[in-house]
């Protein structure tokens, strides 16, 4: 399997990360993170984590089941984004029926097909230790709207989390090779408090699409500030 198709074609140091506005590149709308799609936002090292966390689980899906199941797994995230075009991006928009007047007027939350796969790798005949630890990384630490109480795992400790699971591959051939399933149950998606930007308002204006709605609990957003900074 090739990895390809990253989103944007350049990781983002220190420099740039704090000078690229999202709106403003290109990128493939596949692995793009919510945060593309929202008010001020630009491009951070933490939305490499949420593309190579994409990667990751497309991998998983492919080491388990071949291609059959990855296209299966495409087929099933095509859903209307905010253009009114249907992608396989990882993550929902939606209005936000219960905002208050001058709050957040949109949520952004996991694709429910994609919690479905997370538990279909957890209890699928071939699952092992070794994908179940990358699936926790994946679906718990970078698969995630950024909020307030949970935010994306940073590059260093995810190195290191990669780096124990290499170790553990290399030291135990049953770490890799023994069946091991640890269903969890499909979880419900957070819906995250959200301010679009102004270039996605004005393409759902010009193409006179309305979001599904969303009725019930949110969590918050971290600021814009620190959107922006990390």
């Amino acid at each position: 399997m090739v990895l390809s198709d990253m989103g944007l074609t350049a990781l983002h140091s220190e420099y740039s990360r704090s000078r690229q506005p999202a709106a403003m590149l290109a990128m493939t709308p596949t692995y793009r993170p919510p945060e593309s799609d929202l008010e001020g936002n630009v491009i951070s090292r933490s939305y490499d984590i949420w593309t190579l966390g994409c990667l990751f689980m497309e991998t998983m899906i492919w080491h388990l089941d071949g291609f059959e199941w990855l296209f299966q797994f495409s087929q099933e995230r095509l859903t209307s984004d905010v253009t009114g075009c249907k992608k396989p991006t990882y993550f929902d928009i939606k209005e936000f029926k219960g905002a208050s007047v001058g709050a957040a007027a949109h949520t952004a939350s996991i694709k429910v097909e994609v919690l479905k796969y997370f538990e279909k790798i957890r209890n699928h005949p071939k699952c092992t230790q070794f994908v179940l630890d990358v699936i926790e990384i994946v679906q718990d630490e970078m698969i995630i709207v950024r909020r307030a109480n949970n935010d994306r795992i940073t590059s260093s400790r995810l190195e290191a989390k990669i780096a124990s699971i290499h170790s553990r591959c290399q030291r135990s051939d049953s770490y890799v090779c023994n069946t091991a399933n640890a269903p969890r149950g499909i979880s419900d998606p957070v819906h995250v408090e959200v301010v679009l930007g102004q270039h996605v308002l004005d393409n759902m204006r010009m193409a006179n699409f309305r979001l599904q709605a969303h009725v019930g609990k949110t969590e918050k957003s971290i600021s814009r500030e620190e959107l922006a900074r990390t």
